[in-house]
């Protein structure tokens, strides 16, 4: 149940040329290989991203020289479906207290699906990193990547 001094969650929605499990499996197993490198800890030294498919795996990028910086940990796990992560990457928050990040896939066709991702538990005081991730330049950037990458994949 949500928190009534929650903000407001960050909503996306995009359609994906390609099937649930095709979809699900980039944004997972190749999520290192779309993520655009701005939109993480090491930036330009990114050398990849990884998710532990399993609740209670780590997200987690690593860089050239084998540094790892934490960005969450997986709540819930549905292949093909929906995918949940505690989330701490670019928000300054107490470890205690990540925001949630929910990705679900609901399939249209079956060469289609859309990705919906909400990304909520915004505390009062979070107000620009909810903004940052809520502008154009935030997770719509991140989901382009995604949806061009998993369009050709």
């Amino acid at each position: 149940m949500a928190d009534e001094r929650s903000l407001e969650p960050v909503v996306r929605e995009i359609p994906v040329k390609c099937d649930n499990d095709g979809a699900f499996q980039v944004f997972t197993d190749a999520i290192g290989a779309w993520w655009p490198p701005g939109f993480s800890a090491y930036g330009d030294d990114l050398a990849g991203v990884v998710v532990e498919g399993r609740v209670g795996g780590r997200v987690y990028e690593y860089a050239n020289d084998g540094g790892e910086y934490d960005w969450g940990t997986v709540t819930a796990w549905d292949r093909g479906r929906r995918l949940v992560v505690a989330w701490t990457l670019g928000v300054r928050t107490p470890a205690a207290t990540p925001t949630e990040v929910e990705v679900r896939l609901v399939s249209d066709r079956p060469e289609a699906c859309r990705l919906r991702l909400e990304h909520r538990g915004w505390r009062p005081g979070q107000e620009q990193d909810r903004e940052r991730f809520a502008d154009d330049g935030g997770w719509a950037v991140v989901l382009d990547a995604f949806r061009t990458y998993a369009e050709i994949a």
